[in-house]
């Protein structure tokens, strides 16, 4: 294990998960560290263990195996952010590669109970957040038996690519580049002083308050998620108001600028993320201002997020518009957003102009499309 690695501090929090040095965090919330692991460590959940690791676990076996992993390299606890109900472990082991930058290798493991509910692609997320922002690491490199697929699409959706040649029996390695780059990094230094972008956030919110005050709805106590929110020029605007603000963006970058605001304005209300929440089904707003149009699969996106409204949750996008008969154009038409939203199970889908705002000689004129989440299934 690498010295004074930062993986031996590791601690971050998702929106669901908080996570951290497991002696840590079971002092912190009271908890038998011995306990809890015969509780998490079974047949079922160590199955993907190395073969010395798997079956049951007594007292006796699980204090010994702490004191083994002790003296190895860090393991961080798992828990519910809100009740703090232990619920997994993550194994983590550095690995020197191109001096001085470290190759973190990865393992986790979840209760029984926390399966199926996206936990493990929130947590892999979250770890994928915290190595971005330490320099020393350059990679994350995990290993997934070959009988697992859903394991497999966890590292996948948060960027991890099959490594060719390096599979060991039975078990295929993914990697990520941590230092790998968005597209928009390059502009979130100067995003903040950019005219433009300052009117439209602050155009696309009050056109937001008016769509929500004519439906008798509110943003204050809300749960809202900022999907696309660059560097946050619209979630300051909701931070204030909402009970909670997930900012959701590819751009680390883009994130780094928000994290500054946020220590900065001592936001506790607001969670930076590179992935929305996952099977949450609790959010009563999600925001898309001007993202939708870059999104790879504008309608499949749309699909997935609305199932992390809450019934009577509201969805709300604004793009610029395209013409219809400008195929190859920027932006989304009328009728691709109407579809899109109503596809994705919305009623009261509405499209429309969002707002006019002159900058200059130009006018911004976006369309605002926003749609509800039924009541009830079906």
């Amino acid at each position: 294990m690498v010295h004074d690695s930062p993986a031996q501090t590791c601690h971050f929090e998702t929106v669901r998960l908080r996570v951290g040095p497991w002696h840590v965090i079971g002092c912190e919330i009271g908890t038998d560290l011995g306990v809890t692991l015969t509780e998490l460590l079974t047949a079922a959940t160590t199955r993907s263990l190395p073969h010395m690791w798997r079956g049951d676990y007594s007292i006796e076996r699980a204090r010994n195996w702490i004191d083994e992993r002790d003296a190895e390299s860090p393991t961080l606890l798992v828990v519910d952010r809100r009740s703090t109900e232990p619920l997994g472990l993550v194994m983590l082991a550095d690995v020197p590669a191109a001096a001085p930058s470290i190759d973190l290798r990865i393992g986790y493991l979840f209760a029984e109970a926390a399966w199926g509910n996206g936990l493990a692609t929130e947590l892999v997320a979250g770890l994928v957040d915290w190595a971005r922002q330490h320099q020393l690491i350059s990679t994350l490199t995990g290993g997934v038996a070959t009988d697992n697929p859903a394991s497999a699409r966890v590292l996948v959706k948060n960027g991890f690519t099959a490594i060719d040649g390096a599979d060991r029996e039975g078990e295929a390695i993914y990697r990520l580049d941590v230092e790998s780059t968005s597209e928009w990094d390059e502009f979130a230094d100067g995003w903040d002083d950019d005219e433009a972008a300052r009117a439209y956030a602050a155009a696309a919110f009050e056109s937001l308050e008016a769509m929500l005050e004519q439906q008798g709805a509110t943003i204050d106590g809300k749960r809202i998620c900022d999907f696309g929110c660059g560097t946050g020029l619209l979630t300051e605007r909701l931070a204030g108001r909402a009970t909670e603000v997930i900012a959701v963006d590819s751009s680390h970058k883009m994130l780094d600028v928000l994290r500054s605001k946020i220590d900065q304005q001592g936001w506790s209300n607001v969670r930076p993320a590179t992935l929305p929440p996952t099977a949450d089904g609790g959010l009563d707003l999600i925001v898309c201002s001007s993202v939708c149009s870059f999104l790879d699969d504008y309608p499949a996106t749309v699909r997935d997020l609305a199932e992390l409204l809450r019934p009577g949750g509201r969805f709300v996008q604004w793009d610029w518009e395209r013409d219809e008969s400008d195929v190859d154009g920027h932006g989304l038409t009328g009728s691709e957003i109407q579809n899109a939203l109503s596809a994705a199970g919305l009623d009261e889908v509405s499209v429309a102009v969002g707002f006019e705002t002159a900058l200059g000689e130009q006018m911004m004129r976006p369309l605002m499309g926003h749609g509800r989440r039924p009541d009830t299934a079906g």
